[in-house]
């Protein structure tokens, strides 16, 4: 399953990028969506960018179907990475890692100043499911509750730069 979204924050390159930039803000995201036990297990930070790995426990209501092969509750450890493009845009790639779980999620992500005072955000994502029989039926199911996570994601960076 591949999704696309894109959202407008109504703040300056600027502050979205020194959000990406705060592990803070990495952990308020996860925090926001549920997700227990959020943890940094590694960071690196320098002038052209940021890598964040992020530890969480995060529990999913499964449809009776995908009860069999997957657990409600996962240990997920993700790795953000972004970088400066040099063009005055900014991109990144991201990975999770669903412990236990036969799930393969990665994505890529982009910030573009939208005018002086706004920021447009783009999130591609892809999500494998390697089960056979019902691995296509389970991200059918899924692609509801990634649309829910981006929304979420959008929220906690309207939330953060509303309060930083």
């Amino acid at each position: 399953m591949n999704k696309r979204a894109t959202h407008t924050f109504d703040a300056p390159i600027e502050d979205v990028w020194a959000m990406l930039n705060d592990p803070a803000s990495h952990v308020a995201k996860a925090e926001r969506a549920g997700h227990e036990n959020v943890e940094i297990v590694e960071e690196q930070i320098d002038e052209t960018g940021i890598l964040v790995k992020l530890a969480r426990d995060v529990t999913l209501e499964l449809p009776g179907f995908a009860k069999k092969v997957l657990s409600p509750r996962n240990h997920i450890v993700s790795i953000d990475e972004w970088r400066d493009q040099g063009d005055g845009t900014y991109g990144g790639t991201f990975t999770s890692d669903f412990k236990g779980a036969p799930i393969d999620l990665q994505g890529r992500t982009r910030i573009a100043p939208d005018g002086p005072d706004r920021t447009t955000y783009e999130v591609e994502i892809d999500v494998k499911v390697k089960v056979p029989v019902v691995g296509k039926k389970i991200e059918s199911w899924a692609e509801g509750d990634v649309e829910e996570q981006m929304q979420n994601e959008f929220a906690a960076g309207d939330e953060w730069l509303a309060s930083h």
